[in-house]
């Protein structure tokens, strides 16, 4: 009952988060801010696989079990967070009182701009968001590619167990280098993709990378040559990851951004539904991840065929006075 409250808390942060960063961007930056968001996450997985290995090594600390205190320590800074982001964080750029009144009026300028374009060419109300058939695609695509995000996070650390048979607090260290390469993979790809202001060829290429890289981990017998089609594939999903969130936002607008975030991102997690079983039952079936790897990498790899189906705005530079020209 407490897991699918935690669920239900923790299910609306990221499709919020992704509407209000879209609030204070225009589109032609909007990868990077996406992706330095998301730097976030691999941030907790870098630190919080050592520390959590670390806290499990140690039984029975003042008479509590060892996970107990693993949630203990990771949940109070969560909490304490929450409540700072509630009292300080600003709806709208013209809130921001950190901003001088020509980067406010620029940038309120920019996103109106942005704004307007949308209400012509884009979808701004739930009657058209639910007929549309780039949100279901969209929805079908990030299904794909979270089957191998949800996979690493779910089973990383015991792959790597399978594989190595070291302790726990040494798979905790190891489980942390993927994500320094999924980090990686985020800025890259967003700065690049926002320099060249394309987006869909991105997130494919960023697919493809992902399954080569779940894929040679599939295939291989050492344990350092998959490692080393581990760290590859965290670079390439993450890397699809953080570009991806440009698309919806391209063209949703008003209630339909609202609702279209949200739905999309539901209809990607059920992938945390429907992997982690599926991976555990083929396991249990053959006693390797090999299989379920492999069909992981096809996954992803149809993530990004399903994009090729879209035409995906591209974004428009504008001069900032932040820095005095077209970023």
């Amino acid at each position: 009952m407490l897991r699918f409250l935690i669920g239900l808390a923790e299910g609306g942060f990221l499709p919020c988060a992704i509407v209000y960063i879209s609030n204070w961007f225009p589109q032609y930056q909007r990868a990077r801010a996406f992706s330095l968001f998301l730097v976030a996450t691999t941030l907790s997985f870098i630190i919080g696989g050592p520390v959590s290995g670390l806290i499990l090594s140690i039984p029975n600390l003042l008479g509590i079990a060892s996970w107990r205190w693993m949630f203990i320590c990771e949940g109070v800074p969560t909490v304490v967070m929450g409540i700072v982001s509630f009292l300080f964080l600003t709806d709208q750029p013209e809130q921001a009182s950190w901003l001088t009144s020509e980067q406010r009026t620029w940038l309120q300028t920019v996103l109106e701009r942005e704004l307007a374009s949308k209400s012509v060419h884009g979808i701004s109300n739930l009657s058209e968001l639910f007929a549309d058939v780039r949100v279901w695609l969209l929805g079908l695509s990030f299904f794909l590619v979270n089957v191998g995000v949800t996979t690493l996070l779910f089973w990383l650390p015991q792959i790597l167990k399978s594989a190595s048979g070291r302790s726990d607090l040494s798979v905790g260290f190891l489980s942390g280098i993927p994500f320094v390469g999924a980090a990686f993979g985020l800025i890259f790809n967003a700065r690049h993709s926002d320099r060249t202001g394309e987006r869909v060829g991105h997130i494919i290429v960023a697919c493809l990378v992902g399954a080569a890289g779940l894929l040679l981990c599939a295939l291989s017998s050492g344990f350092w040559l998959g490692f080393g089609g581990l760290c590859v594939g965290a670079i390439g999903l993450w890397g699809a990851v953080g570009v991806f969130w440009t698309l919806p936002t391209s063209y949703l607008s008003g209630s339909a951004i609202a609702a279209g975030v949200p739905l999309i991102n539901c209809l990607a997690s059920l992938s945390g539904l429907i992997a982690p079983y599926a991976i555990g039952w083929m396991y249990m079936r053959v006693h390797s991840f090999s299989i379920a790897l492999t069909v992981v990498a096809g996954c992803v790899s149809l993530s990004g065929f399903v994009l090729k189906l879209l035409r995906a705005p591209q974004p428009q530079p504008a001069s900032s006075p932040l820095t005095g020209q077209a970023v």
